[in-house]
């Protein structure tokens, strides 16, 4: 029998690959609609049978997909997706076929898709509870471990340990290592700032992010600023704006350098 399939995604080229893996992975399910919003889910559910199963983004254009099961009762179970790794899951796992960290991998969706499988028929429907749950575990304040960047002609990662601070040079957004390497991110300094976690990272200037454990001397500077000696030392001169100096202390004393 055809597997009816949704998808509720509201990045296009992340929908459009999603769909071209499930239907690789199993040929006779049917994809049989693709839905961006809360809203427009909410609508699609008031007027069409549930479907088998469901892929579900977490984070959707107009809020967290968890809100979908306070205005409609969903009957099919779930595979969540999610472009993040630091989510408490172990609730959500209890509930749910499973969840796929973008960009999906083909091996993590066939085995997702297997457990559907499995246990098709003892599944039961996320409940109201739970859903509450899991929006309060979700606005918790969730920062990123790992950073994407451009290396040549290849993107990696990486990570808060390998990351001494983040700085903007001719209007482009770089970051500098523990091995006094730089790597190229695709934001800007005020979009990484709401990412990333306060007690690992300051904002010392306008131009100039440094990371908790590159701080090796601090100096008092010229009109109540300071001036920061960096580990491993590097040729850039990080200069505590006077207006962030106060903030900076206190900081310092919350982190207890």
């Amino acid at each position: 029998m055809k597997k009816l399939v949704l998808i509720i995604e509201d990045e296009p080229i992340a929908a459009e690959r999603l769909q071209a893996l499930i239907l690789e992975a199993r040929p006779g399910y049917q994809i049989i609609s693709i839905l961006t919003s809360i809203s427009d889910v909410v609508k699609w559910f008031g007027e069409n049978k549930a479907p088998d199963l469901i892929f579900l983004d977490i984070h959707l254009s107009d809020g967290l997909s968890f809100s979908i099961f306070h205005q409609v009762q969903i009957e099919a179970p779930i595979i969540f997706t999610t472009a993040y790794d630091q989510y408490a899951l172990d609730a959500f796992q209890l509930n749910s076929i499973d969840y796929l960290l973008k960009p999906i991998e083909p091996t993590a969706l066939s085995n997702a898709i297997n457990k559907y499988e499995k246990w098709e028929r003892i599944l039961t429907p996320i409940s109201s509870e739970l859903a509450n749950q899991l929006i309060e575990s979700l606005n918790q304040k969730k920062y990123r471990s790992r950073f994407l960047v451009k290396s040549g002609n290849k993107l990696e990662y990486l990570t808060n340990a390998q990351i001494c601070f983040f700085y903007i040079e001719e209007g482009v957004l770089f970051a500098r290592t523990t091995q006094n390497k730089r790597f190229m991110l695709d934001a800007s300094l005020d979009q990484l700032e709401t990412l990333i976690n306060p007690a690992l990272y300051f904002r010392i200037n306008r131009k100039v992010i440094i990371h908790i454990q590159a701080i090796s001397i601090i100096h008092p500077y010229l009109n109540s600023r300071f001036k920061i000696e960096a580990l491993p030392p590097c040729d850039m001169e990080l200069i505590v704006a006077r207006e962030r100096a106060g903030d900076f202390k206190r900081w310092l004393d919350e982190t207890g350098l």
